[in-house]
């Protein structure tokens, strides 16, 4: 597998888990939904947005995973510009009740 096919996988899978964080978040009475941003680069101009007591989370969905998003809700919010200074381990600190 060359260097784009691996990278195109990795958006894939990062994709589908956004998505699938997004559902699981609705169907527990959650926010979350997608958005399109007017300008997005090559075809990834979909938003998935998911609330979080810690914060919004947002994935930019790629033009392959655009007929995922069927079941989602148009999101009513808009970017809060978080995610900014984040490193992967920052969903560690979130605490459950």
């Amino acid at each position: 597998m060359d260097h784009e096919a691996k990278l195109n996988e990795v958006y894939r899978q990062r994709n589908s888990l956004a998505i699938a964080l997004a559902k699981l978040t609705l169907q527990n009475g959650g926010t979350a939904g997608k958005q399109f941003e007017v300008g997005g680069t090559n075809g990834w101009g979909w938003v998935v947005y998911v609330d979080t007591p810690v914060g919004q989370l947002s994935w930019h969905m790629s033009p392959e995973s655009v007929h995922l998003l069927d079941d989602l809700p148009v999101y009513a919010g808009a970017w809060d510009g978080t995610y900014l200074g984040r490193n992967n381990d920052w969903p560690l600190s979130w605490r459950l009740k």
